[in-house]
C-alpha cells in the first residue's frame, strides 16, 4: 500500500481494512476511530467508485463529491489493490446498497 501521496492517510487504511473484511467495529478500535468516521469513509470511498466507473476523472469526482483530489487517488489505489474476488464481492455489494439507498431517495 506503499505510493499514497504523501504517505497513506488513515482514511485510505480503514477502507483498505473494510475492504478485507473487517467489520466496522473492529476498524474503529484497530484505529481509534468513532464507527460513524469509519462508516463515513466507506461511503465515501463508495460514492467515489461509483462515479469513477461512470468515467468521470478524478478530479471530477472530487468536485462532485466535495472531497479532496489526492483522497480521490488514494481511494482509488486502495481500490486497485484489492482486486482480490473477496474485495470486490464486498465493494458490490456496497455499491447495490448505496444505489437501492439513492433510488428510494427520488
Amino acid at each position: 500500500m506503499q505510493g499514497i501521496g504523501r504517505g497513506q492517510t488513515h482514511k485510505a487504511q480503514i477502507v483498505g481494512r473494510w475492504l478485507s473484511g473487517d467489520t466496522y467495529d473492529q476498524i474503529a478500535q484497530l484505529t481509534h476511530h468513532a464507527v460513524i468516521s469509519v462508516q463515513r469513509y466507506v461511503h465515501n470511498f463508495v460514492q467515489v467508485v461509483q462515479v469513477q466507473r461512470q468515467g468521470f476523472s478524478a478530479e471530477q469526482c472530487a468536485q462532485l463529491l466535495q472531497i479532496g483530489v489526492s483522497l480521490v487517488k488514494d481511494y482509488l489505489v486502495i481500490y486497485n489493490l484489492h482486486s482480490d474476488p473477496e474485495c470486490r464481492e464486498r465493494l458490490e455489494d456496497q455499491l447495490k446498497r448505496f444505489q437501492g439507498v439513492q433510488k428510494g431517495a427520488l
